[in-house]
C-alpha cells in the first residue's frame, strides 16, 4: 500500500468536542449495516462551533425507533417519510459529545423549539 506524499501539508490538532448543544446541519449521510447485520443510517453534520465532522447513528433495530422519531421530529419530517434527501440543508439542535475521540450526537430537537 502507498500512502499519499504530505509535503507542504500543515498538521491538524483535533480537539475533543465541549459537550452541549449545537446548532447542526446535515452534512451528508449512508446507509450501513453492522457488523452484525443491523441496518442504521450514518450521518456527518456540521456546525459552526466546531472545525471538524460530528456523526450520528441512528438504528433501524425496532428497540431504537424512538430516538429515529425524535431526530425525525428535530428535521421537520412526517412519521411516514422514508427518504432523507432534500433535508440537507435543514438545522437542528444536536447534544453532542466526545465519545473516546469522536464528537457524536446523543439527543436532536427541532430548532424552532
Amino acid at each position: 500500500m502507498e500512502m499519499p506524499d504530505t509535503t507542504g501539508v500543515e498538521p491538524q490538532d483535533f480537539q475533543p468536542i465541549e459537550e452541549g448543544w449545537y446548532k447542526l446541519k446535515i452534512e451528508k449521510y449512508k446507509e450501513k449495516t453492522s457488523r452484525e447485520g443491523n441496518k442504521y443510517l450514518k450521518i456527518w453534520f456540521r456546525t459552526d462551533n466546531f472545525p471538524g465532522y460530528i456523526w450520528g447513528n441512528l438504528s433501524y433495530k425496532k428497540s431504537s425507533l424512538g430516538r429515529l422519531k425524535i431526530f425525525k421530529e428535530a428535521i421537520g419530517m412526517a412519521d411516514n417519510e422514508t427518504d432523507l434527501a432534500g433535508y440537507e440543508d435543514v438545522e437542528l439542535w444536536g447534544y453532542c459529545v466526545d465519545d473516546g475521540g469522536y464528537a457524536t450526537v446523543n439527543d436532536y430537537r427541532n430548532i424552532n423549539n
